[in-house]
């Protein structure tokens, strides 16, 4: 019987959908919308929960490969943002975060922990195009991190923070084209990360981390597929260029690389109060690139079989 009734809902809903999704132009901005931006004078905040489980295995010359480690991560966020003009916004972001690394070796297990508030990130973003002239709106963001909290490498005794331990700075350009029932967006961004130094606790040694680039490009959308509900989608890949890494005191000197990474997502999310206030859940599932270290004696370990997923809640509210 219950599977009767879902087959006659889909069958009433789907005529019903496809009569009410509009293609036609829209500058709306909706809240919660890949495009959206704050107009003048209003602020935007969203407060963030996630939840990130990470699982890979290491190879190592001479001890072959076994499951080394996962990663569970719990992650409080807020951002704000607020409208200079209708096409210029400023924003901050803060996040909380709690690490447990459970490594696994042939001779037995640890855990080891780290807690805090990661590097704030101000950012801005500018409507160098907005659609109308043109079938689509064309957005330019910058971002920096300052580095304003100690990095301490994680610990079995909870000492370790979840800071990066230097400065990073990023460009992304956004192009949209947004309708009254979906809107695409495809991204591309540059973030460079400075050399990050992170405190060893167990002998107060330095473990420094060479500068490095990262670069990203994707294409996200949003459905609005009925009043006040939508559903978001969207895939990327991601790539990382090589990061040197020292620390004589550990006798650490290596170059990590990081194969290229693809990440889906997918969510839905429902206008509480029209445009006003948002509830969506997420959900990302990355796949990670094999990862090698390689030393002065030649390859060292290397990472196969990383796959991540994110499970997050975010409210969204704006403010005139």
């Amino acid at each position: 019987m219950m599977r009767k009734w879902l087959w006659s809902a889909l069958c009433l809903a789907a005529p019903v959908s496809a009569r009410a999704f509009d293609l036609s132009a829209d500058t709306t901005r909706y809240l919660a919308d890949p495009a959206f931006l704050p107009l003048a004078g209003q602020v935007y905040g969203e407060t963030s929960f996630g939840y990130r489980e990470l699982s890979e295995d290491r190879t190592v010359p001479g001890l072959g490969t076994y499951p080394h480690s996962s990663v569970r991560d719990t992650l409080f966020g807020q951002q704000l943002a607020y409208g200079i003009t209708d096409r210029i916004s400023v924003s901050a972001t803060l996040n909380f975060q709690e690490s447990r690394i459970k490594d696994s070796y042939p001779f037995g297990a640890y855990d080891f922990y780290a807690h805090g508030f990661n590097n704030p990130i101000l950012g801005a973003t500018y409507r160098a195009v907005q659609q109308g002239d043109i079938p689509v709106s064309v957005d330019i963001a910058a971002s920096y991190s300052p580095d304003s909290f100690a990095a301490r490498a994680t610990s079995l005794a909870n000492g370790g923070t979840t800071a990066s331990g230097g400065q990073a700075a990023g460009m992304q350009v956004l192009v949209s084209r947004e309708m009254r029932s979906l809107t695409v967006q495809a991204y591309g961004a540059a973030t460079y990360y400075g050399e990050q130094n992170r405190q060893v606790s167990l002998d107060n040694s330095t473990t420094r981390f060479g500068s490095s680039w990262r670069y990203d490009f994707g294409l996200r959308s949003q459905a609005r597929l009925f009043d006040g509900f939508f559903v978001d989608a969207g895939a990327g890949v991601s790539g990382n260029t090589d990061v040197t890494v020292s620390d004589p005191a550990e006798q650490l000197a290596y170059t990590g690389s990081l194969a290229p990474t693809l990440s889906v997502q997918l969510g839905a999310g429902y206008h509480l109060i029209p445009n006003r206030l948002v509830l969506s859940a997420e959900y990302d599932r990355d796949y990670l690139g094999e990862e090698s270290m390689v030393g002065m004696a030649g390859a060292a370990a290397k990472w196969t079989n990383q796959t991540e997923n994110l499970y997050a809640v975010h409210l969204r509210f704006l403010f005139f």
